[in-house]
């Protein structure tokens, strides 16, 4: 923008007075404005369509990781309380073999 306010600057007022009042040229002006702006909207839209994609991604992802977390935490609750039924299992019956061995002495 800078570069173009420079060119605008440098250029004599004669040459800007017949800028401003020539027809075609205030028509192709115009005209590449509204294509400038065409492709800076269309760069925008891209760079947003593609943060939205990226936040979705990673909103799905996280939603994923917490999932597995979640379910390999009940799995490892689920696994320590069924080690801990055979612990006291394995306790109880040894605590009856014990008596058994103490009462054949």
């Amino acid at each position: 923008a800078s570069a173009a306010m420079a060119v605008r600057d440098a250029v004599s007022p004669e040459l800007q007075l017949y800028l401003a009042s020539e027809p075609k040229v205030a028509k192709l002006r115009d005209e590449l404005l509204q294509d400038v702006e065409r492709r800076v909207d269309q760069a925008v839209r891209g760079t947003i369509a593609s943060i939205v994609a990226e936040e979705q991604y990673r909103m799905v992802t996280q939603a994923l990781l917490d999932d597995t977390s979640a379910r390999m935490e009940l799995r490892v609750q689920e696994g320590c309380a069924e080690l801990n039924l055979r612990l006291e299992e394995a306790r109880r019956l040894n605590a009856e073999a014990q008596a058994r061995h103490d009462k054949w002495r």
